[in-house]
């Protein structure tokens, strides 16, 4: 044993101890082997083993076991168990949970399964999604959807520009109107009664009738029926009774199934009509 300087309870550097057991109120300088403290003891660095130090408050280890609190720097590899970790900040160029990430706020990209709420989204996120659900929705650009949208609640449909549908339009209820929000048939295109084309539900149409007794109903017309014209050599074929205007004879006709009939009234200027 070599001791060069003891002064009081106070064990200073520059003292060499091989063995045995040193109890002092205070050491300075450097120790090497077991110390044993019933207070508290300060250290400006302490050294355990070759891979733990302990300097200026910041713990350097190859491995932790146990918990730990304060802040840690640096990186944390091969945890393993349940551990909590509560931190501020995570940089990271990806992370992968096989659990729950649970947090106040995400920035970046997001890739797997969300549930819970999304507020607070800015900029012009791409979202990929299975299915939405939602009470309501406000969308200030434009929806396109590839596949087919169904909803049988719908009330209304209200479009301030150009619906198109591309295979058809069914409508297996109600009423339609075009140029009208009241139809007075089952079909009513125009304002007017005088102005409109009704269709019943037998398919029946009036010229400015609502309720048209025969297949084309014009009794409420006061003006005329333009009938269809042209030449002896356009009459058209078939052995349907057709009626028409013939310019080559200047006559009107009708066809009887058989023969093509004038009907004359080029001798009455009267206006009286003869057929034969």
């Amino acid at each position: 044993m070599a001791l060069t300087k003891i002064s009081g309870d106070v064990i200073q550097s520059g003292i060499d101890i091989n063995i045995g057991i040193v109890t002092a109120s205070q050491i300075d300088g450097n120790i090497n082997g077991n110390v044993n403290s019933t207070g508290v003891s300060t250290f400006s660095t302490l050294q355990v083993g070759a891979s733990v130090n302990i300097s200026s408050g910041v713990v350097t280890a190859t491995s932790f076991v146990g918990n730990i609190t304060g802040n840690v720097t640096g990186n944390a590899t091969g945890l393993s168990g349940t551990p909590n970790i509560t931190v501020g900040t995570i940089g990271a160029t990806s992370l992968n949970a096989s659990g729950v990430v649970t947090a106040t706020t995400f920035s970046g990209n997001l890739t797997g399964n969300v549930t819970g709420n999304a507020t607070g989204l800015s900029g012009t996120p791409n979202i990929a999604v299975g299915a939405i659900t939602a009470s309501s929705a406000i969308i200030t650009g434009n929806v396109s959807v590839a596949g087919t949208v169904t909803y049988e609640d719908t009330t209304n449909v209200d479009s301030i520009g150009v619906v198109t549908a591309r295979s058809g339009l069914q409508v297996t209820g109600g009423s339609v109107g075009v140029l009208t929000s009241n139809p007075r048939a089952t079909v009513q295109v125009g304002t007017s009664v005088s102005q409109s084309v009704f269709i019943t539900s037998t398919g029946l149409v009036g010229l400015g009738s609502t309720a048209p007794r025969v297949s084309l109903d014009v009794s409420q017309e006061t003006d005329a029926i333009a009938l269809p014209q042209g030449t002896t050599a356009q009459r058209p074929s078939g052995n349907s009774p057709y009626i028409r205007y013939n310019t080559t004879n200047s006559a009107l006709e009708f066809y009887n199934g058989t023969d093509w009939v004038e009907i004359i009234s080029d001798y009455f200027p009267s206006g009286s009509v003869i057929l034969g």
